[in-house]
């Protein structure tokens, strides 16, 4: 299943859409799931996916009211039906062969494997001009622990940006919807107030033995708006704000 969380995008959404929906795979669905404050931009939306028709593998719901963002992602993210669960937020595009790359991948994952990241390192411009950094293209299979071990030693980062870590957080993974069930009925959900896409990361480390990491971009980035850029350019006030009333430090197993 292909999650599009979007909200007051209308024209990035499109973009979404079209390469999500262009796949010619025999078995996904695409569900969009709409927290835009407009009725306008909803009705924008819906009638997006109405073009498709009632037999296309696609469906459009929408939140009783307005959401946070962790609070949209968790919504959205329990209508999943699908084995597996990819989450493609509107600023990004899929590449015609992703899901074809993924079932392959994941035909040969063990048991205990049950989440997929792969490189974030693509973008296309507002001109039509791809980037993509070098790629080999395999896959790897490593331990959770040892994952989480390479990223608290900060490996690599003296030499790519911080962000570029294989760490499975939303924005460039998939993961098994049993592991998030397995999360949410010991946690309560699997999206955290705080920074969700690194919390969520490493909740599904913590309860899946295994992970692969795909050494191609499935993505690419055709857009600059996001919550952590804003928050770096204009303050983190009004995310914080948007979060209500929330224990910062729930879950976590230091006293402080």
């Amino acid at each position: 299943l292909i999650l599009i969380p979007t909200m007051n995008r209308p024209q990035s959404l499109a973009v979404a859409v079209k390469t999500a929906m262009s796949h010619r795979y025999p078995d996904f669905e695409v569900i969009v799931s709409d927290n835009s404050t407009s009725d306008d931009v909803c009705a924008q939306n819906k009638a997006l996916i109405d073009k498709y028709g009632h037999d296309s593998p696609i469906r459009y719901i929408r939140p009783p009211s307005w959401m946070n963002m962790p609070d949209h992602w968790e919504f959205a993210s329990r209508h999943a039906e699908g084995r597996y669960v990819i989450i493609l937020t509107d600023r990004f595009a899929m590449r015609p062969s992703a899901l074809s790359i993924l079932k392959a991948v994941i035909d040969k994952l063990p048991e205990d494997c049950r989440v997929i990241s792969w490189s974030v390192n693509s973008s296309l411009s507002q001109s039509g001009v791809m980037y993509t950094e070098a790629f080999s293209g395999e896959t790897i299979i490593t331990s959770s622990l040892q994952m989480v071990s390479d990223f608290t030693a900060l490996r690599g980062w003296r030499t790519t940006p911080c962000w570029n870590n294989h760490l499975p957080r939303m924005l460039n993974s998939c993961y098994r919807r049993d592991l998030a069930e397995d999360i949410r009925a010991r946690h309560g959900r699997l999206f955290m107030p705080l920074s969700p896409d690194y919390t969520a990361a490493f909740m599904l480390l913590a309860y899946s033995a295994k992970m692969a990491f795909i050494d191609k971009p499935l993505y690419l980035n055709h857009g600059t708006q996001s919550t952590g850029r804003n928050s770096l350019m204009f303050g983190s006030d009004s995310y914080l704000a948007s979060l209500g009333d929330v224990d910062w430090y729930l879950d976590v197993p230091a006293p402080f």
